[in-house]
């Protein structure tokens, strides 16, 4: 039974379609900073509360409020690490290397926006962060 040229393409196409695709490694689960930290076997790191609040004048601030924002880690040397986010409470636990870090708000507006932490050679330290938003 003779194939049409129409017909042959059709199936050459199909085949080499699915041939590619079932070639194909499967596709790369991106890891956010977040979950490489969490997942990490470490045993030392950072932990503790990051909060907002903002300056109303120079006696007055609105109650601290968790904050839910990007977190980024650095070295002393200015190399960027990674990122995380506090949970919907402000908590945070952050396994990291020992040695010397800065934490970095992603908010412009942020006053005491950059924190240094020391993480120590055995254990989590902890920390609370209290961020600030001037309104003056």
């Amino acid at each position: 039974m003779a194939m049409s040229f129409k017909s042959l393409l059709g199936r050459l196409l199909i085949i080499l379609v699915f041939g590619i695709s079932a070639c194909q490694s499967p596709p790369v689960q991106r890891l956010t900073p977040q979950q490489i930290f969490e997942e990490s076997d470490l045993t030392t790191g950072i932990q503790g509360l990051a909060e907002i609040q903002t300056r109303l004048s120079a006696e007055d601030t609105t109650g601290p409020s968790p904050y839910k924002g990007a977190i980024f880690v650095y070295e002393v040397e200015g190399e960027s690490i990674g990122q995380f986010f506090p949970d919907e409470h402000g908590l945070f636990k952050v396994a990291l290397p020992p040695g010397e870090y800065r934490l970095v708000a992603d908010q412009p507006l942020i006053r005491n926006f950059e924190y240094p932490v020391v993480v120590p050679a055995q254990g989590f330290l902890e920390i609370d962060l209290l961020f600030e938003i001037p309104l003056t």
